[in-house]
This record gives structure tokens, C-alpha cells and sequence, in this order.
């Protein structure tokens, strides 16, 4: 019964084995997808804290000064202090 060094032997000396032609674009698929979510996560993560910061800084307008928007709508202060957000 051959052991198991002489299988290893067999199949190191394969021509398939010994090709490494594609390997950076194996190692590529398999990088991608988690540097592409890494990636995606690092924008949502920015984007919900630049979302939180607009909210907190219209609910601290909103208290500072009730009687100057004390009689607009909710839409009328995101017009008036984000332009371009509605």
C-alpha cells in the first residue's frame, strides 16, 4: 500500500499544480465580497451619523427657538434648514 508522501509526490508533480496563472484572480474573488461589504458598511455607518446629526440639529432648533417655528410643519423647517433634502 502506497503512503501517503507518495500520493503528495503524485499530485505536486501534476502540470494543474504547477500552474499559477489565475491565483490573483482567484484571491481577488475571494477578497472582493468582503472588502466590497467592509466597504458598504463604512458608508451606511457615515451616512446614518450624518442623518442623526441633521435630526438632533433640527430638534435643538426646534427647542432653542419655538416662537420663530412654532408655526411651521415639519417639512417646512427640513426646507428651510436642508435645502435640497425634500
Amino acid at each position: 500500500m502506497p503512503k501517503f508522501s507518495e500520493y503528495l509526490d503524485k499530485l505536486n508533480s501534476l502540470p494543474i499544480v504547477e500552474d499559477k496563472s489565475g491565483l490573483a484572480l482567484v484571491e481577488f474573488a475571494f477578497v472582493a465580497p468582503i472588502m466590497l461589504t467592509l466597504g458598504l458598511a463604512g458608508l451606511e455607518t457615515a451616512h446614518l451619523a450624518a442623518t442623526h446629526m441633521q435630526v438632533s440639529q433640527i430638534a435643538m432648533l426646534r427647542l432653542i427657538t419655538p416662537p420663530v417655528l412654532a408655526n411651521l410643519s415639519t417639512k417646512q423647517i427640513f426646507a428651510r434648514f436642508l435645502p435640497g433634502s425634500i
